[in-house]
C-alpha cells in the first residue's frame, strides 16, 4: 500500500512539472495603439481593395515604407489624415524605439466594436505568434468593422518569428 502511494504520488509530481513545463505564459506587450480604423489600404492581387494587414516591423525605414505601400498618411504632411491620432502614434516610432523594440500591426474589419476587441496575450510556438484577441459575449448585430492593434514588443522576445495567427476567445461581457 505504502508503494502504491508513493508510485501515485510520483506519478502527480511527474505530470504537474511536465504540464507547468509546457505552458507558454506568453510575453511582454504593451498596446501602442488600438481603435476602430484601419492602417491603410493597398490594391490586392484580385484587382480589388485589401485593408488586412499582420505583419511584424523592425525598424524606422520598414515602418515608413509600410506606410507608403499601404497608402497611410502618417508621413504626408499635406494629407488631411497626417493630423490623425494614428499618424501621430506612428511618427512617435523612431529610429531610438526600434534599438530595442518591434512592432507587431494588426488591422482587419473582422470586430464589432460593440464587442470590444483586447489583446490578452501573445505566445509563441516555434516559428509562430499567436496574437489572442478576446470579444465581449453576448448577443452583437453581425456587423464587421475595421480594427487596428499596434502591439510592441521586445526584439529578443520575437526573434525567428515568421508567421503570426490570431485566436479569437471571448470573456464576459462586464469585464
Amino acid at each position: 500500500m505504502l508503494k502504491r502511494g508513493i508510485c501515485l504520488l510520483l506519478i502527480t509530481i511527474i505530470c504537474t512539472v511536465s504540464l507547468c513545463g509546457c505552458q507558454n505564459s506568453g510575453i511582454e506587450y504593451n498596446i501602442g495603439f488600438s481603435d476602430k480604423v484601419v492602417f491603410g489600404s493597398k490594391e490586392a492581387e484580385n484587382g480589388g481593395i485589401t485593408v488586412g494587414l499582420r505583419v511584424i516591423v523592425k525598424s524606422f525605414n520598414e515602418l515608413r515604407d509600410l506606410c507608403e505601400e499601404w497608402s497611410n498618411p502618417a508621413f504626408e504632411e499635406d494629407n488631411d489624415g497626417y493630423g490623425s491620432e494614428l499618424s501621430e502614434k506612428i511618427r512617435g516610432y523612431n529610429e531610438e524605439f526600434f534599438e530595442n523594440k518591434t512592432l507587431i500591426i494588426n488591422s482587419s474589419v473582422l470586430y464589432n466594436s460593440a464587442r470590444e476587441p483586447r489583446v490578452e496575450k501573445l505566445t509563441i510556438e516555434g516559428d509562430e505568434l499567436i496574437i489572442e484577441i478576446s470579444l465581449k459575449r453576448g448577443t452583437y448585430n453581425d456587423i464587421a468593422e475595421s480594427w487596428l492593434f499596434i502591439i510592441e514588443v521586445n526584439q529578443t522576445d520575437i526573434q525567428g518569428i515568421t508567421n503570426i495567427s490570431i485566436e479569437n476567445t471571448t470573456r464576459s461581457k462586464y469585464q
